[in-house]
Formats: structure tokens, C-alpha cells, sequence
């Protein structure tokens, strides 16, 4: 199959700003891949536990957020519609240092590139409690520790980024046994998948993109887990909403939702009205930067943020419609 192969030429903060673009526009399988001299910062930073290192990381000038579109005729004007939302957003928002925006597109076969990365992956721990392991690796040997066997493929969730690790140790941290899980923007599905592990009952998986939804189902059979996988949008869509909320009319306890800062500040009022007077509202994506505008818009919904963790440039939030102190 052909791809086109979409990628913007931005800054730090322009590939966190500018994800959301390509959201709106349902494509949630990007990658943003940092410039030189950050890639070399983190990976010193970071070397005592490298699972992951893009061997083309440190030769970007500038960071850069890449998609794959499918050549198709459903898709024959997708690059211009991004393109044309890209610009309109720099317009919008002079005051934001969002870089060249130089835009390159080419066409690529899917046999090309989709396993050249694959030796770069290995399993890696995350958490006390989880291991995740690329499918075509050995499965680790570790008794102690749940293992995820993940096969991304288009879906581009790893599990290497650092949104993605905060979210999978603070849903290890906050799920108990018995749990209604929903995860928005599953990607890949790997928090889904870990839910399920770590004793959810009942876990929905929803995305926007076909892609993802494909590749969810594909690891939640290949972990042998049973979980719900919806295309759609259940937050505006009432009918959907309805056919999945639990079964026992209470809400989720714990709506996972690794996006990005402008689409969590949009939908925390709609999680807010599906989520459990006792359930956990856990965050990424987030940018530094981003933070205080995300937090103000929790409180507005009516959240409570209990804890808020980070790494690297990135945070993730943990909050609740409990009335608590936030300990971060």
C-alpha cells in the first residue's frame, strides 16, 4: 500500500500546538521527533535507561511532526486541508515561535519503511508492575511484572514516549480491581491493554482513526484481553456515549486520555459528565507550557487535580471530581 508521508518543520512548542491540527483533522497517528541538540540533551539525560533510540533522532535541525496518509481516494484532500489548517493556525496565534512550518510530502510504500525501526525497539519496564515488549522480540522472562506485547504498527504507540510512560505509571498507581476504564485517543491501545492487566473489568478503547482502531483490536487479541474498541467520537456522539458507558450507570472510574493540552481542555467538561463521582481523570500530552492553561480548565469543569507529573518537557495530571489538594 502507498502512504504519503506529511511532515512540518516547527519548534518544541509548535509540534505540541500543532498536533492538535492534525487531530481535528482525524489523523491521530503522528510522530514528533525532536531537533539535534534537544535529542542529544534527553538522550544524555536519559541513557541509563534507553529502550528506544531513533538512529535518525539527532539529525533533524529543527523538531518536526510526521503523518501518514493513506493514498486513497477517501484521502485525496486531506494533504491540503492540513496544510491550509496549519497556516491558518500560525495566523491565528502570531505571538507562538512555531519555526519555518516548511511542509514536506512524499509518497512511500508501506514495505519501505513500517519495519525499519523495529530493531531500534526493545522491552523495556515501566512502572513496579509492567513490561512492554515488542511482539516480534522474546518474550522476557519476568514473574513479577505484567507484560504487554505491542506491535504499533501505523499507530506509532510504542509506549517509549514520555506522555505515554506517565500515563501507563499513573494508571498502574490509581486502577483498582474491578475498574470501568475508558480510553480516548487509543492509539495503539497500550493503556487499554494495561488496564485490562492491571484488573480493569471493563475497558473501551476509542479513536478517530481507522488505524488505530485496527491495531487496537490486533494487540488486545494479541495479549489475549478483552477490550471494547469504538470508532468515534463517544464525547458528541449521545447515541455512542450511551452504548458504552457502564453497565451499572455510575460512569467510568479512570478515563484515560493521552492527547494533547487544546483537545484536553475541550473535552474536560464532557469527561466530567461521564466519569464517576469516585473515578480518576488521568492526562498527557501535556507541553510545560501548556500546564496552567490545561489546570484552569480542569478546574472550570469542575476537577480537582491531585497530582501532576512530568518529565522532560512533558506533564500528565491526575485529578478527580473529589474535592482534594493537588500534591504536585
Amino acid at each position: 500500500m502507498k502512504w504519503i508521508e506529511f511532515k512540518v518543520h516547527t519548534t518544541e512548542l509548535g509540534s505540541e500546538l500543532l498536533s492538535a491540527v492534525f487531530y481535528s483533522c482525524g489523523i491521530n497517528g503522528i510522530r514528533i521527533d525532536l531537533d539535534n541538540e534537544s535529542a542529544n540533551e534527553h538522550l544524555l539525560e536519559t541513557k541509563a535507561s534507553w529502550d528506544y533510540a531513533n538512529g535518525e533522532l539527532t539529525e533533524n535541525s529543527s523538531p518536526s511532526i510526521t503523518a501518514y496518509i493513506a493514498c486513497t481516494n477517501e484521502n485525496a484532500d486531506l494533504v491540503e486541508k492540513i496544510t491550509n489548517k496549519i497556516h491558518a493556525f500560525a495566523k491565528e496565534n502570531p505571538d507562538f515561535d512555531l519555526g519555518s512550518l516548511e511542509i514536506t510530502t512524499k509518497v512511500v510504500d508501506e514495505d519501505d519503511w513500517k519495519d525499519s525501526w523495529k530493531q531500534y525497539y526493545k522491552p523495556f519496564e515501566v512502572g513496579d508492575k509492567l513490561i512492554v515488549s515488542p511482539s516480534w522480540e522474546e518474550t522476557p522472562v519476568a514473574d513479577d511484572r505484567l507484560i504487554i506485547k505491542l506491535d504499533p504498527g501505523m499507530a506509532f504507540g510504542s509506549g517509549t514516549h514520555e506522555t505515554t510512560k506517565m500515563s501507563l505509571e499513573m494508571l498502574e498507581a490509581n486502577i483498582k480491581i474491578g475498574d470501568n476504564v475508558l480510553d480516548l485517543g487509543c492509539g495503539s491501545g497500550i493503556l487499554s491493554i494495561a488496564a485490562k492487566l492491571l484488573g480493569a473489568e471493563t475497558v473501551t478503547a476509542v479513536d478517530f482513526d481507522s488505524v488505530c482502531v485496527k491495531v487496537t483490536k490486533e494487540n488486545a487479541i494479541r495479549n489475549d484481553v478483552e477490550v471494547n474498541v469504538v470508532l468515534g467520537d463517544v464525547l458528541d456522539d449521545e447515541k455512542l456515549s450511551k452504548s458504552v458507558m457502564p453497565k451499572n450507570g455510575g460512569g467510568f472510574d479512570i478515563v484515560l486520555a493521552n492527547i494533547v493540552a487544546d483537545v484536553l481542555i475541550n473535552i474536560a467538561p464532557k469527561v466530567r459528565d461521564i466519569i464517576s463521582h469516585h473515578g480518576f481523570f488521568i492526562s498527557s500530552g501535556i507541553i510545560s507550557d501548556r500546564l496552567f492553561d490545561v489546570l484552569n480548565s480542569y478546574s472550570n469543569a469542575g476537577f480537582n487535580v491531585l497530582e501532576v507529573n512530568r518529565m522532560g518537557e512533558w506533564c500528565a495530571v491526575l485529578a478527580t471530581l473529589q474535592p482534594q489538594i493537588c500534591d504536585a
